[in-house]
């Protein structure tokens, strides 16, 4: 099945090329770009930390606001061993090095609030 959006997290000048160029040549996708407003928001779901959201989390709440409830989370699951679902890391990483980039702790705590409240099931 085709996808239906395409959904572009543009946070540079390079990136906002890139996805222009994307939908120049791909004219008949629904493609969109994040509004740096929404940014603004996601960062209010994990309380104005110090480390970015992830995109993950964007895309979460995304689909809060356009998608029937509950809406099914699959691969954010995270642990020390595994933070994003296409990779692994080296068992020199440090559980510290993988909370470094992302609130994972704060994000894998909204997860469960959501399915607390049937806004969302984590699949594992």
């Amino acid at each position: 099945a085709a996808d239906r959006y395409l959904i572009f997290t543009a946070r540079t000048r390079r990136d906002l090329a890139k996805f222009l160029n994307h939908r120049k040549r791909y004219r008949k996708r629904k493609q969109f770009t994040f509004n740096p407003e929404f940014w603004c928001h996601i960062w209010d779901w994990v309380s104005h930390r110090k480390l970015k959201p992830s995109t993950g989390l964007a895309g979460i709440v995304l689909a809060l606001r356009t998608c029937d409830h509950p809406i099914n989370l699959y691969g954010f699951s995270h642990n020390n061993t595994n933070f994003h679902y296409f990779n692994k890391l080296a068992e020199k990483v440090t559980t510290q090095d993988v909370y470094r980039y992302h609130p994972l702790l704060e994000e894998a705590e909204i997860y469960k609030e959501l399915e607390a409240e049937s806004l969302a099931n984590l699949v594992s």
